[in-house]
């Protein structure tokens, strides 16, 4: 450990007032020893104190606290600053956030990071699934915790070892919410609901027949669609953020999770219904005129410093042409989508949500025998795991299916060594005695 070495520079010098000098020894550079110093105190007591709290600077990388003194609310703030802010996407820290400021730092903030106990937060974790908290919610405040401390761990060295890791996952947390397929007759119910014309429709449309997220539906523009190659380009989701152009919340544009970027191709349906949705909306722009909602192109910096372009109603900048309008130009937001939503399920009484239709939609790709490869990149899934494991589900029909197919095997089989199994039954045989066996 460096020490800390004092001397009065004006020692030996007849008339001069003492002028003492602290000196440390610091990291080498190119292999020559440098020493970090500064004089002009009046004594050396307090050379040495200056000398120690420029020393915890230097070693704490400029920091003014002890690690070992800090708090997890504060460290929350640190890592979120330090680490989220600058590798994840805003919807992601906007989830972290609100999970530490409504439930982790109200428990557990008052702790210090380095005494943290995994009993602690066991205790914690348990008491939560009590309340009632869903698997995959609880879930998610353990991957911020684990996130947050593995941080402390590397690259930071604040602590030894991650105490979310030895916790035992609680038995009785409800369950996930089932993942929902809508039929052939519940979605032809929606449709009837909102026909088109109604601002509902074609984000509907697009969600069973495309596999869109509820985000990057809303957030599509009429430049994304290439009507003579029948395609739809996604390379954009919506998030709601604050904008420093109208001081207000309002929608930008951010590429969609996981980066999915893609070109999907539309069939007839989708083809012949947006291209009635163009036509419609020219004309409402004529019937409308001034009344017209526009939207401009604000733009700003992110947490990362990259430029981010988002939109907002009457701003005097490049026009932005959304696609999911109402008749009367306002955007048709995720938000709004939710009042869909809700009459579907309290007055149309289908169990629904839209993540519903792109479950739909995956579910009768794979059930027509679409190859998993090709609804993967309909659906911007990282890989094909997700596909299968997530969107797929086991229908009626592929039960049908898989049966038919059984049969057929078992029955040429059956015929290949003599009587099926059936017929032995029939004939109060044993299935062993057919062969002989």
């Amino acid at each position: 450990m460096a020490k800390i070495n004092t001397r009065d520079r004006n020692k030996n010098i007849p008339g001069r007032k003492p002028n003492w000098e602290y000196r440390f020894e610091a990291a080498s550079v190119n292999g020559r020893r440098k020493s970090i110093s500064k004089s002009g105190f009046a004594t050396k007591k307090e050379a040495l104190q200056a000398g120690a709290k420029a020393m915890s600077e230097y070693n704490n990388a400029g920091m003014l606290f002890r690690p070992s003194e800090i708090s997890l609310s504060d460290y929350f703030d640190l890592w979120m600053k330090q680490y989220c802010e600058i590798n994840l996407k805003y919807k992601t820290q906007q989830s972290y956030r609100f999970i530490i400021d409504k439930h982790l730092r109200p428990a557990l903030g008052g702790y210090k990071l380095c005494s943290i106990t995994p009993a602690v937060i066991q205790s914690y974790i348990n008491d939560v699934s009590k309340n009632g908290y869903s698997t995959s919610y609880v879930h998610s405040m353990l991957s911020v915790l684990v996130s947050a401390f593995n941080y402390a761990i590397f690259p930071l060295e604040y602590v030894r070892d991650n105490p979310v890791v030895h916790i035992r996952f609680p038995s009785n947390t409800r369950p996930k919410r089932e993942r929902i397929v809508l039929s052939t007759e519940d979605f032809e119910r929606l449709m009837v609901k909102f026909p088109f014309g109604n601002r509902y429709h074609i984000p509907l449309l697009l969600g069973v027949e495309c596999g869109l997220r509820i985000s990057e539906t809303c957030g599509l523009t009429w430049d994304d669609i290439d009507f003579e190659a029948r395609t739809i380009k996604v390379d954009k989701q919506v998030v709601k953020r604050y904008s420093t152009t109208t001081g207000k919340q309002e929608w930008f544009f951010t590429s969609p999770k996981y980066d999915s970027r893609r070109v999907i191709r539309m069939g007839q349906n989708v083809y012949a219904e947006l291209k009635a949705e163009k036509e419609r909306q020219e004309k409402n722009k004529w019937l409308y005129r001034e009344l017209y909602a526009t939207y401009g192109t604000v733009q700003q910096e992110d947490e990362k410093g990259e430029t981010i372009t988002g939109f907002a109603s009457g701003v005097d900048a490049e026009a932005v042409n959304l696609l999911c309008v109402d008749e009367n130009g306002r955007f048709t937001s995720p938000s709004c989508l939710a009042y869909a939503s809700r009459v579907i399920r309290f007055k149309l009484g289908i169990t629904y949500d839209f993540h519903a239709l792109r479950h739909t939609h995956a579910t009768i790709l794979i059930e027509s025998g679409v190859t998993p490869k090709i609804v993967q990149q309909r659906l911007g899934h990282r890989n094909v795991a997700t596909t299968l494991q997530t969107y797929v589900h086991v229908t009626d029909a592929m039960q049908d299916e898989a049966l038919q197919k059984f049969e057929e095997v078992l029955g040429s089989t059956s015929h290949s060594v003599g009587l099926g199994v059936h017929e032995c039954f029939e004939r109060g045989q044993s299935v062993d005695n057919r062969t002989g066996a």
